[in-house]
């Protein structure tokens, strides 16, 4: 064995020892046939003489890219792993499939990791493993601190990717992409390479071969002052989540949370700030959504002796004083895995951000009455009351038009966006509601119509509730 393998080994036995893997125990890999994956499936598999592990490599082709780049790489995948006696667990995405489901509010990148890691942790409890083993390598370590630089990240940020998670394991991350490359060329190992790396349109490509490479001419040892900084904050961190920042009791029910004024406005202001996020977290645990500084800010300020104030509203959340006490409630769901679905009947419906619908059934024969028009809508039973999904269409002038699409007409701001309504029936969706402006309601064409109407629904009244 040479001596940059010995040297990768000896990393890898290190990071086993801290992450407390047991021997034989079954590992997923992330592989998807580039450079720092093979590395990794063959490190750990040459272990099998001093630290056996029951491995399972994980692959899934995007639908991303051309169908040759895709079948050549496929093609790789299946030789390393029937070459090292690997078992193989593979999804395929059909071209499109990303864009449909969710490319539109995260974009292209987000939308399909978090796919990804989906289907990672659909492998990994089906197997019944502990950690999925990914690729990422000090240099994903040193682009990361970089880009949440730029993005205003505090010390939760800034300590950048983290070697272990209750189901993540990154053995590499302490590794070089070039130690790697030396480790491939001495073993030999074959590897695809993705073409949408280079497409510099991705922000993490872009940083990796424009910015990086300009700031390392001026900062010669960014790379590593960046490594120190990731420690410095992890550190930070540490301390900080084993302190008692003397967090207000919090109350729940089904809209959110609510918790004292007073004991909120006593924090110091990053301890409001942590406070807030940790409360997101709580009620949307698999969010993509990043709340952004300027929004919690302006919650955290909400220093008044108003009985009722209106403190903030967005990103699927709003935050209001009532009395005493602060509630932070949800708005409209941003995800579709705990999106709601109400079936509509006569009587009032709270639909989020504060929106109470009034809704009563009417006669076909109303539905003529003129003075009606715009708030009363034919529909095919059953009717539904729904959130925003990924993909959504509504019929208007005789052809389709995305929700997004939409949203946009109307000059609905982007960050409330997920903050929508949706009524349906069996031919489609009828109404667009953008709860903070219900008053903006769009109503599709064919909803005006007869055909395979059965029955009628008026939206007798749009209330925003303060309880």
């Amino acid at each position: 064995m040479s001596s940059i393998a010995e040297a990768l080994q000896t990393a890898i036995l290190s990071s086993i020892a801290q992450a407390e893997i047991q021997r034989g125990e079954k590992i997923c890999i992330a592989y998807s046939g580039g450079p720092d994956s093979i590395a990794l499936l063959s490190l750990l598999h040459h272990l099998h003489n001093t630290f056996p592990l029951d491995l399972y490599a994980v692959y899934i082709d995007h639908g991303l890219r051309s169908k040759v780049d895709r079948r050549r790489e496929l093609q790789i995948v299946l030789d390393n792993c029937e070459t090292m006696g690997i078992s193989l667990c593979t999804q395929f995405l059909p071209p499109g499939y990303i864009a449909e489901h969710g490319a539109q509010e995260a974009g292209v990148e987000a939308a399909a990791r978090s796919l990804r890691y989906k289907f990672l942790h659909k492998i990994r409890e089906s197997v019944n493993a502990r950690y999925i083993a990914l690729g990422h390598t000090s240099d994903d370590q040193v682009e990361t601190v970089l880009m949440r630089c730029f993005q205003g990240s505090g010390p939760e940020g800034l300590k950048g990717i983290r070697e272990t998670t209750p189901d993540l394991w990154r053995p590499l991350l302490r590794i070089s992409k070039n130690e790697l490359q030396s480790f491939i060329s001495g073993q030999k190992l074959n590897y695809s390479i993705d073409t949408s790396n280079t497409d510099e349109s991705y922000n993490r490509n872009y940083v990796r071969h424009t910015v990086l490479p300009a700031v390392r001419k001026v900062f010669t040892g960014v790379d590593g002052a960046l490594l120190n900084l990731a420690e410095k904050m992890s550190a930070v961190e540490e301390v900080l989540e084993g302190q008692d920042l003397g967090f207000p009791r919090v109350t729940s029910n089904e809209r959110g949370v609510h918790f004292s004024s007073t004991a909120f406005m006593s924090l110091p202001f990053y301890s409001r700030m942590r406070f807030l996020y940790k409360i997101y977290n709580s009620l949307y645990p698999d969010s993509e959504i990043r709340l952004p500084y300027r929004f919690i800010r302006q919650l955290c300020e909400c220093d008044t002796k108003d009985e009722h104030y209106h403190c903030g509203e967005g990103y699927g959340v709003r935050m209001e004083k009532r009395g005493k006490m602060l509630f932070w409630e949800r708005a409209v769901v941003p995800n579709t895995k705990n999106s709601y679905l109400i079936v509509v009947q006569t009587g009032n419906f709270y639909v989020g951000s504060g929106v109470t619908l009034g809704i009563q059934r009417k006669s076909l024969e109303d539905f003529r009455d003129s003075a009606l028009r715009g708030m009363v809508f034919a529909v095919k039973e059953p009717c539904v009351i729904r959130s925003r999904r990924s993909g959504d269409s509504v019929a208007l002038g005789g052809g389709t038009k995305k929700i997004k699409e939409v949203l946009r007409e109307l000059k609905v701001p982007q960050e409330k966006r997920t903050e929508v309504a949706l009524i349906e029936d069996r031919r489609g969706i009828l109404g667009v509601v953008p709860l903070y402006e219900p008053q903006k309601t769009r109503w599709s064409r064919y909803a005006e119509s007869f055909k395979g109407a059965d029955t009628a629904f008026e939206i007798t009244s749009i209330e925003r509730s303060c309880q």
